[in-house]
């Protein structure tokens, strides 16, 4: 599916812009995620460099969850096979003229995955899964979205040849999750969140509140490096959680390239 290229880096504002989040595209020769707050005013920054735990509290923006699911739906619609359009009949009705709701009202739940930030993907991806066997109870296509470290993933209903296999008959129905796909190898285990979010409701939601974890290494904080771009010098630091105003995530086994003058270009302290 083709974007465009504002669609692929629109910026996230918090209400009153405390937090922002975009893609930097070149962040010293790098694709960044840039997290920022307002100024250091803002408390929602919360950098333990004891431990190397971090959390970025934010406000999300007014959202109606059903409009949220619909709008996730059309986007699996888009990528199904142009022959299996006509088997989702049920879901085209649904969509366009607000018809089987109540029937759809159970399917609203989407499961919902936050990953470590260094598994994310910059530009947003979308999977179309199809079940092995039909004789399983269980709806023949599945569908996820990826965009940087979240991924949302949920059956599609109501496919014709589901519906005449009586899997829409009041029995119960197991809904397998589909595990995330990462996208680099693994250096052990990993932790992530995963939540079945359910997105029936019609009213507005306002004022929910979210949160960005993220980890380092507490010995490598003790040990950091700063970079003047004005004078282009590179020197010894401590961090100081309280005087940052936003963070960047960069790829695993990827270094910023500083124009650094050439006297720190020979000192050993790069």
């Amino acid at each position: 599916m083709a974007l465009r290229e504002k669609a692929l880096y629109q910026v996230f504002k918090s209400p009153n812009e405390l937090i922002t989040a975009k893609v930097n595209k070149d962040f010293y020769g790098i694709q960044s995620t840039e997290i920022k707050r307002k100024d250091t005013t803002v408390e929602d920054f919360v950098l333990n460099k004891e431990i190397g735990e971090s959390t970025i509290n934010y406000t999300k923006n007014s959202y109606t969850p059903l409009h949220v699911y619909k709008a996730l739906l059309k986007i699996a619609m888009s990528i199904i096979p142009e022959e299996e359009t006509a088997n989702y009949k049920v879901v085209i009705e649904y969509l366009r003229k607000s018809r089987w709701e109540e029937q759809f009202t159970d399917f609203t739940r989407i499961c919902y995955y936050q990953m470590p930030p260094e598994h994310r993907l910059m530009k947003p991806a979308v999977f179309l899964f199809k079940k092995r066997s039909p004789d399983i109870r269980l709806p023949t296509h599945s569908f996820a979205l990826y965009f940087e470290n979240l991924i949302y993933t949920f059956p599609l209903p109501f496919y014709i040849p589901d519906i005449n296999v009586h899997l829409y008959n009041g029995q119960e129905m197991t809904i397998p999750l589909c595990p995330p796909i990462l996208t680099e190898k693994t250096k052990g285990e990993i932790a992530y969140q995963r939540q079945l979010m359910d997105f029936s409701s019609r009213e507005l939601r306002k004022g929910e509140q979210a949160t960005v974890h993220f980890n380092a290494d507490p010995e490598l904080l003790k040990n950091l490096k700063a970079y003047d771009p004005k004078s282009g010098k590179l020197f010894n630091a401590k961090l100081k959680p309280e005087e940052i105003i936003g963070v960047h995530f960069v790829p695993t086994d990827t270094n910023p390239i500083f124009p650094i003058t050439k006297d720190d270009q020979s000192s050993d302290d790069q």
